[in-house]
């Protein structure tokens, strides 16, 4: 259930993230109070939501890994590497 959320959340990110984009390409202008919002505060915004849908998305595939001991996903955690 827990990957469920994390794939839903991925996904609205990736929606804001899209929106963000959008007003960037076409340069829409933005009004808050009569005060016009900056193209570059798109940039920033895409830029982070972009990262947390990655994230969101990177977390849940984990989840359907196999766990090291430490609770961790293994191929994000440990390397190929066997020990002796």
């Amino acid at each position: 259930m827990k990957s469920l959320a994390l794939i839903v959340a991925g996904i609205v990110f990736a929606i804001v993230t899209a929106l963000h984009l959008y007003r960037l390409y076409y340069q829409l202008p933005v009004t808050i109070d009569e005060t016009a919002v900056p193209l570059w505060w798109n940039g920033v915004g895409a830029l982070v939501s972009g990262l947390l849908s990655a994230w969101m998305f990177s977390a849940a595939s984990c989840r359907h890994h196999h766990h090291d001991k430490d609770g961790g996903c293994c191929h994000h955690h440990k390397d190929d590497r066997t020990e002796r």
